[in-house]
């Protein structure tokens, strides 16, 4: 998986977590989205939050952050 280039390394397993890329989003893994939010780029295994607060997908990433000074 990637956010507009930058590789996220993911695996099979069924643990729940979150991480979080230097200066990106958070990397959600295994932990269920409410409907509401689920947007473009989100599945039932895995989803990227923004953290910048300025993605047009909002509360799924963009790669607006790219661009955020």
């Amino acid at each position: 998986m990637s956010v507009d280039g930058e590789d996220l390394h993911h695996t099979d397993s069924d643990e729940q977590s979150v991480s979080f890329v230097k200066n990106g989003p958070y990397v959600v893994k295994n932990i269920p989205l409410d409907a509401e939010f689920n947007g473009a780029g989100a599945s039932e295994k895995e989803y990227i939050l923004c953290r910048c607060g300025q993605s047009k997908n909002k509360l799924i990433c963009d790669g607006t952050h790219h661009d955020v000074k």
